[in-house]
């Protein structure tokens, strides 16, 4: 028999195999030599010991090289090895990530990398990522307070381009506000009014370049700065958690996020980096759907994400236009996001969606489109009968066990998945001590809205949505 590696691959040469090969060359040499070759190689024999200790070395050498031919591949490597298996096809694990997300700074100054700022909820610590300087010149939320002169023009210049309103000769504050933001534009910056001022909030950058005419004077003024956990922490923060100023500097007055900051991850076990290896051959390619869907998930802080396409000449039942690709993601950060789709939609195909962010290219910006799932909130109400004790024990601990149950199982549905009420029995009756289970379900548009009707039907959820499942909305009774 051969060993070693062949056509069908590695063949290990086993330890009764390797002694019976030493029993046979012994005695083939014994002969030769004119000394007879009838000797005990029983494994309690002296010779047989002898044997048995380098059969038993070879064989450990067999497995060596087993270990070794095996490390090259993805499905059978572990360790540093598989990251150098993965490597060749230019992937790396993923390793430990600190949260991230964006900050704004209001003030005036300069704030330096590692300026301390507190989750005001957690206590949990972040920093900068890098330094920063709130100036006109790098804008991301700004308050506006005109001054009321009639027959006067107001001009709002923002990255370059001119909003101007001009007043009429019995004007007031209310008309030159509502004037102001009717001219402002509506996509790249979110635009309102209280009543006392003019608010102007980047959306499709980071930050704006922004000037002013007289008798327009900034109340306030702050400039988004990427910002990270100081520890490895796998939470993130939610909107305007991040308001407690630790580090004091000059000129700062306020801190706040105006978005969602991204929660942080352990690094990539083996299991996890040979499934998105297996994944990879999708994104070999590029526009191609599952092509965005492998190269999103590679972006820090995505959960998952959706993929759909336009690829008539008409705009759609969804609105989307003619030739595009609508990309739905959950998590991540929007910079990143947006880069990834550019770097992987083709040439001539757009993008759709209510999220936009513009991408600084070789080509000159690009603007780039994709949305967010709309979360849907799932109320489950679990009444539970249970065996009688002498048949078969209810744990203490089981509605506890069934709550978890609940939630693993709805953690699972991707986005666009309906809520199937069978899906979840399975899990539920691994609890001991269960006679039966009846296991209703009601949605809501908020955590916080109260359900009214549960039902045992399956919940349909539309393609842009995804079921979100929270203990605190499992009741099991």
């Amino acid at each position: 028999m051969t060993y070693g590696v062949t056509l069908q691959g590695f063949i290990k040469k086993r330890l009764p195999d390797i002694r019976q090969e030493i029993i046979g060359d012994l005695k083939s040499k014994l002969s030769k030599v004119g000394i007879t070759d009838d000797i005990d190689t029983r494994p309690d024999s002296i010779i047989g010991l002898l044997i048995d200790t380098f059969a038993e070395r070879e064989a450990a050498v067999w497995e060596l090289q087993e270990g070794v031919y095996y490390a090259m591949y993805p499905d059978s490597a572990n360790g540093i090895s598989l990251d150098k298996s993965v490597g060749t096809v230019g992937m790396e694990r993923f390793t430990n990530e600190k949260a991230k997300g964006y900050a704004v700074f209001y003030g005036s100054g300069n704030i330096s990398k590692g300026t301390l700022i507190k989750n005001k909820n957690t206590g949990d610590k972040w920093q900068t990522a890098k330094n920063g300087v709130i100036s006109r010149d790098n804008v991301a939320d700004v308050l506006i307070r005109p001054e009321v002169i009639n027959n006067h023009t107001y001009t709002i210049t923002i990255d370059d381009t001119d909003y101007s309103y001009t007043s009429t000769s019995n004007t007031k504050l209310s008309l030159i506000l509502a004037g102001l933001v009717a001219e402002l534009p509506q996509q790249s910056v979110s635009v309102s009014s209280n009543g006392a001022v003019v608010r102007v909030t980047a959306q499709e950058k980071l930050n704006i370049n922004l000037s002013l005419s007289d008798r327009l004077h900034i109340e306030k003024m702050g400039t988004r700065i990427a910002v990270e956990s100081v520890d490895y922490i796998e939470r993130g923060a939610e909107v305007g958690e991040l308001s407690e100023i630790v580090t004091r500097v000059d000129g700062l007055i306020q801190v706040d996020n105006l978005e969602v900051a991204i929660a942080g991850r352990k690094a990539e076990t083996d299991s996890e980096l040979r499934l998105r290896h297996q994944e990879k051959q999708f994104g070999n390619g590029k526009s191609i759907l599952p092509a965005f869907d492998v190269a999103l998930k590679s972006v820090f802080g995505v959960v998952e994400s959706r993929t759909f396409q336009n690829n008539t000449n008409d705009v759609d039942d969804v609105g989307r236009p003619p030739h595009c690709v609508h990309c739905v993601v959950d998590g991540g950060l929007p910079e990143q996001i947006a880069t990834t789709i550019y770097n992987t939609v083709a040439g001539g195909i757009g993008t759709y969606g209510n999220i936009s962010r513009v991408i600084n290219t070789s080509e000159g910006d690009q603007l780039i489109r994709f949305d967010r799932p709309t979360y849907k909130y799932i109320h489950a109400k679990a009444v539970v009968t249970k065996l009688p004790s002498v048949e078969e024990m209810f744990t203490s601990d089981g509605f506890s066990h069934i709550k978890q149950a609940i939630l693993n199982t709805g953690n699972l549905f991707s986005i666009g998945a309906d809520v199937v009420t069978q899906k979840f029995y399975g899990d539920i009756y691994k609890t001991q001590g269960i006679a039966s289970v009846d296991l209703k379900f009601a949605v809501t548009d908020s955590p916080n809205d109260i359900p009214i009707n549960f039902s045992a039907n399956n919940i349909t959820i539309a393609d842009f949505e995804k079921a979100v499942f929270d203990l605190s909305r499992i009741e099991v009774m």
